[in-house]
This record gives structure tokens, C-alpha cells and sequence, in this order.
């Protein structure tokens, strides 16, 4: 084996071994922003294409948590999931 391909497989081994640690590190820091972003009723409506008044509601309710800024209310991205995947189990179960 040449010098090269020593080096070759050394990399590749190294590369097979830290990848999936770094992988999962990105994948925490995702999740850990993703849980911090945050939307306005509005936003929540267009970007899940649940109708405005349903999440309205659902926020007024207090069935799905908010937060004022300013003069509108905002849901975090892991509580609009949250509650999304609570309402299909509670459709799935009638």
C-alpha cells in the first residue's frame, strides 16, 4: 500500500467516525433553534395551511399557548406542532 492510499484510508476512516457525531450535533442545534422560532398567528396559518380562525381560536381557547409582542400574538414552533399532532390523535381517536 502506498503512501497515498495509507493516508486515503486513514481519512476515510476518520471521516466514517466523526461524521455521524457531528451529524448529530447539527441536528440537536436545528432543534434547539427550530424550538426557539416563533409566529404570528398569521404566519402559524400559511406556513401549516391550518385556516387562520382554527389556530385563532385555538389560541384564545388557550388550547394552543402564546405570547404577546407587541400587538400580536405569537406561538413557538414546538408548541404549533405540538398541538398539531395533538389534534390528528384526537381525530384519529373519534
Amino acid at each position: 500500500m502506498t503512501i497515498e492510499e495509507q493516508i486515503q484510508a486513514s481519512v476515510e476512516k476518520s471521516i466514517e467516525k466523526l461524521l455521524p457525531q457531528q451529524f448529530d450535533m447539527m441536528i440537536g442545534k436545528i432543534k434547539e433553534m427550530m424550538s426557539l422560532q416563533t409566529y404570528t398567528v398569521k404566519r402559524a396559518a400559511e406556513i401549516t395551511g391550518i385556516g387562520y380562525r382554527t389556530i385563532l381560536n385555538a389560541v384564545n381557547s388557550g388550547e394552543l399557548k402564546s405570547f404577546p409582542v407587541g400587538a400580536f400574538n405569537h406561538v413557538t414552533h414546538s408548541d404549533l406542532f405540538s398541538w398539531i399532532e395533538n389534534r390528528k390523535l384526537k381525530n384519529k381517536l373519534q
